[in-house]
């Protein structure tokens, strides 16, 4: 074995094969990163949080989302917009809601009276939409934002 090592002309061809294995992995590794980067671009720029007992959205992609829903403690409430226009600013996310979120409100606080002790939060827990590339998407409450895996043929 050690005189096989010896004769350089079978090392070399070893080792360049070895060097480039090892520069395809490291190229596909980079490329995956990239394009998980790419897919989050438009996702990453959407937030929804608690403002002085108001929720907040803000997306400053330049795109809309889709398929909104937002949780709060626990129970998701479906936009009935199903449309949320950029938005460079922060903006009342009550408006996107719609036309119902004040009862929606006025819901969680009559529930907060029926279960003493717990009371329902306004506060958004998780936004979860749909990107303009068909891609749904969840941010939760601390930032993470993770791409929601669909069943094939949904």
């Amino acid at each position: 074995m050690i005189e096989w090592f010896n004769d350089t002309r079978n090392v070399v061809p070893v080792l360049a094969a070895f060097i480039a294995a090892c520069s395809a992995w490291f190229a596909g590794r980079q490329y995956r990163m990239a394009r998980q980067r790419d897919r989050e671009q438009h996702a990453a720029k959407v937030a929804v949080w608690d403002e002085d007992g108001i929720p907040k959205y803000v997306n400053t992609s330049g795109l809309p989302i889709w398929a909104v829903s937002v949780e709060f403690d626990g129970q998701s409430e479906p936009a009935e917009r199903g449309c949320w226009p950029p938005a460079q600013q922060p903006i009342d996310a009550r408006t996107l809601l719609g036309t119902d979120a004040e009862s929606l409100l006025r819901s969680a606080i009559l529930d907060a009276l029926d279960r003493p002790g717990r009371a329902r939060s306004w506060v958004p827990r998780v936004i979860e939409f749909t990107d303009g590339n068909d891609r749904r998407w969840r941010r939760d409450l601390d930032g993470t934002l993770s791409e929601v895996k669909r069943k094939r043929g949904a």
